[in-house]
């Protein structure tokens, strides 16, 4: 059951993390949760689907036995159509242009135009009363990318000149997406969308302060019921991790003692592929440190109220103080209500229902216009999502992929079964 929103943030503990993160898990994994669907995906777009589907048609009995020799290779077709179709998507490139919105640096281009059309006037005027003479002055002197005319000014007005914050902000995210290899990965994010019907990525700030992207794995993602393609409208996003318990410690840290750990792993054994009891400790590391478990990392949203009390001071200006939550006003007090959605994290251990990295997001992401409203830091896109049904291009092709395999081992049963040419002699 899901936690209420609508209560104190500092409420908003440990306790009411982790309530709702059992409760989002445990509802995408009864009604969204299909890891088999998407390994037979993979099959049909490598070429390595089962065969056993198609020889029920073909005549062979549960033995496996045929009375006709027949070649049951699987013929590549999906994986031939899904190379045109990624070749085609690789094509189609774009820019990040940034361009300058705030009044300031509006004023700075507006200043910067006027300076330069009237030291063209002036060159010009120079040039009437005397030819030659202006490359002398002040407005004669021109630098590198500076318009030479009033045409080419309108140009640069129009199409080529940039402010400088803008243009440092454009080199800013060419080095964010070369240091994360983003291109790569946006190739590999259109390659899911076409497989499995939807792709995404993440973005967070690392120890160290620097912007990282990763890409998500299309199994592992995890939503609440949405509508909209690009999953804008989700309550909560996630991703699950298979990790062992030993880089389980390089994430949590001293987050759980080292007798939690073990209890996580006894929870995992029979799990996984990890065996049925606990191995034996060694000199060097715990018998249990190469266990797997699964990590949901997952983000949702929520509503965070503050309440204000307005007054007047000893001076009778008019003052604004913060207030108890769940203040409302009198007839001699007056209490503000504002409310904005926050973004809170955690990082749930499967089968154990153990949560670390938990809290309230930082560097959370909101537009000036739009101060209340923020996003999360998973984006996942689905472009033939319906009420959250997914269907993905590989899958929409299987039945065709089907038909050209059982067509071609017909054909290979009709050559069998041909009567050879030959004649017939009347004794």
């Amino acid at each position: 059951m899901f936690p209420s929103h609508l209560i104190d943030p500092r409420k908003k503990n440990k306790d009411w993390i982790q309530q709702f993160a059992r409760a989002a898990w445990h509802t995408w994994y009864n009604n969204g949760y299909k890891r088999d669907h998407f390994r037979m995906l993979d099959d049909y777009a490598q070429g390595r689907q089962s065969i056993e589907q198609y020889k029920p048609v073909m005549g062979v009995d549960e033995q496996g036995e045929s009375w006709t020799e027949l070649d049951f290779t699987v013929l590549p077709v999906i994986p031939k159509l899904l190379t045109q179709a990624k070749s085609r998507l690789n094509k189609a490139g774009y820019n990040i242009v940034a361009t300058a919105i705030d009044p300031l640096a509006q004023k700075e281009l507006q200043d910067y135009f006027k300076e330069l059309e009237a030291k063209i006037k002036i060159k010009a005027e120079i040039e009437k009363i005397m030819p030659g003479f202006s490359e002398y002055t002040p407005a004669g002197k021109t630098k590198v990318g500076e318009a030479q005319d009033l045409e080419e000014l309108e140009l640069q007005k129009n199409y080529t000149y940039q402010h400088q914050a803008t243009i440092e902000i454009e080199q800013a995210l060419e080095v964010v997406f070369n240091h994360n290899n983003f291109w790569e990965t946006r190739k590999i994010s259109k390659e899911d969308t076409l497989v499995y019907g939807v792709g995404g990525v993440k973005e967070y700030i690392d120890s160290n302060g620097s912007i990282r992207i990763r890409k998500v794995n299309p199994w592992g993602i995890v939503s609440s019921f949405c509508r909209k393609r690009d999953f804008s409208d989700a309550e909560y996003l996630g991703e699950i991790i298979e990790l062992t318990i030993g880089e389980l410690k390089q994430w949590a840290q001293d987050q759980f003692t080292e007798e939690e750990y073990k209890q996580i792993a006894e929870t995992c054994c029979n799990k996984y592929g990890n065996p049925d009891i606990l191995p034996a400790n060694n000199a060097m590391s715990y018998g249990y440190d190469s266990f797997k478990i699964e990590v949901v990392d997952m983000e949702f949203f929520s509503v965070n109220e503050d309440y204000f009390e307005r007054g007047v001071n000893n001076y009778g200006n008019a003052v604004i103080s913060r207030a108890p939550y769940g203040s409302k006003s009198t007839n001699s007090r007056e209490f503000l209500r504002t409310s904005y959605k926050v973004v809170y994290k955690c990082c749930y251990i499967v089968h154990s229902d153990k949560i670390f990295n938990y809290g309230l997001c930082t560097d959370m992401k909101r537009v000036k216009s739009q101060l209340n409203d923020t996003s999360m830091s998973f984006h996942f896109y689905a472009p033939s999502m319906r009420n959250m049904r997914i269907v993905s291009k590989v899958e929409e092709v299987i039945p065709l992929a089907d038909q050209v395999q059982i067509a071609w081992l017909k054909l290979q049963q009709a050559i069998a079964e041909a009567r050879p040419k030959g004649i017939m002699i009347e004794f």
